[in-house]
Order: C-alpha cells, then structure tokens, then sequence
C-alpha cells in the first residue's frame, strides 16, 4: 500500500505489458529478464530443431506394467536396450514412466507386455498408444509431472515410452546438445517463465528457445555427466547392468 502511494518509495516495479509479446503465448512472466525476452526474440524453437512426443497410456497398468525385476529376465528386451532400434519379439520391453527427479541418466523401472507386437494391448479398447511408431529410437526422456525441476535422461535405443515419461527425439540438433541446454540453469529460467507449475507439457517444451553456440564443446560435457550418471546408477541393484556395489 506505501508502494501504491508513493511511487518513487524504491520498491515499486513495473513492466511494460508489450515486452511479454515475445514469449509464446505472452504469460505474464514479470520476473523474465531481458536477456531471456532477447533469446525468444532470437533463439530456434525445440520444436524447430527436434521432434517431441507424448507417450502411450496403458489404461490398465495392473496388467501392461511390471517392474523389470518382476519378470523373467531373459523375457524381457532389457538385454538389448542399447543395441537395437526395433522390437526384438521380447514378451516385455522397457518402458519409460517418468519417475524421480534424475538428470542425465537413470530411471528405467519399467516393462510393459509386448508380445507378439503388443497385439493385446492393441486390442484393448481403453489404452491410447499414440506415437508408438517413435519406439525404440534413442531419445532424451523427462517426466511430466514433477515436484522439483526439469530433469532430461538419455534413453538409450529399445525402450518404449508412457505418456508421464514423454520424449525428445534428434532433428537438426545433436540430443546431447538440447539436453545440456534443458538441464542447465538456463533451461530452468526458461521453465520458469513456460511451465511454472509442477507440470512439463510437451506443449511448453516445444517453445522453449535454443541458441546454438559452442555445440562440439556442449556435447562434449553432456556426454560426459550421462557417462558419470550411468556409472552411479548401476552401481546400484535398482539397475539392470548392476555388477557390484562401489563400496566393495
């Protein structure tokens, strides 16, 4: 009320309205500053750049989803996650669903019947299986709803993908270049001013802006933390590629 009265107090701020017009939808993201209002002037669409997709919904999870140490191992398309970009004829196959917040890499808890190309959950009238023909490509995977910050993994090749673990597949920029830029303090600026509540749509995503500088130097550094956050998530039995504990 002081501010309201007294303008010149010190601590009233203003913003001009027509300055939210160069982000997506002009939210009212008073707290943008002009650098970031300056790279959604000049920065490329992830939507440019990549493809985003939403994942499928099972609509009954009780049946379609085990976790992968409930099932046989060698029924399972775990063996292959890496290698091949195509259903190997495994009765269950990885499944991104989201998860903890994670960045780099990680968070593969789950399978979902597949057998005989998913032929039964394809003849379940409930589930929605949209972008299915995007499985099994190598992608950058966050989850949807989170109670911290926006967190991109790496998904290797053979998995399949859930609507809660959404998914960023490579245009014309390499996915480790997008990923370093999603996890970095700058993509969390950005999804202050996108996505300013627990949720990340693909939607908001796919307006986030991206400058390309640097890339060689960028993929570089990103491939390095997956590579440390591969090492730290099989060095526990949560993992399918577990050996050892470190500590042993």
């Amino acid at each position: 009320m002081e501010a309201l009265a007294n303008p010149d107090c010190g601590w009233l701020y203003r913003a001009n309205a027509s300055g939210f017009d160069a982000i997506p939808g002009s939210p009212i993201a008073y707290w943008a500053s002009s650098a970031m209002l300056k790279a959604f002037n000049n920065g490329k669409t992830l939507d440019s750049v990549s493809t985003l997709k939403q994942g499928m919904k099972t609509a009954n999870n009780e049946t379609f989803l085990r976790l992968w140490q409930e099932v046989s191992f060698s029924r399972t398309g775990c063996r292959n996650a890496g290698s091949i970009d195509k259903y190997d004829g495994s009765i269950w196959v990885p499944y991104l669903k989201g998860g903890d917040f994670r960045k780099w890499y990680g968070n593969y808890d789950y399978v979902v019947y597949w057998k005989d190309n998913g032929e039964t959950l394809k003849a379940f009238k409930r589930a929605v299986l949209r972008n299915i023909q995007f499985s099994f490509r190598a992608s950058i995977s966050w989850s949807v709803i989170s109670s911290g910050r926006l967190a991109l993994r790496t998904t290797p090749k053979g998995f399949m993908f859930d609507g809660t673990g959404s998914s960023i597949f490579e245009g014309s920029v390499p996915l480790e270049y997008i990923q370093g830029f999603l996890n970095s303090s700058v993509g969390e600026a950005c999804a202050s001013v996108m996505s300013p509540t627990l949720t990340f749509e693909v939607g908001q995503l796919a307006r986030y802006p991206l400058l390309v500088e640097e890339e060689n130097v960028v993929v570089e550094a990103v491939s390095s933390c997956v590579h440390l956050s591969k090492i730290d998530y099989d060095s526990f039995e949560t993992s399918w590629a577990f050996e050892r504990h470190p500590l042993l």
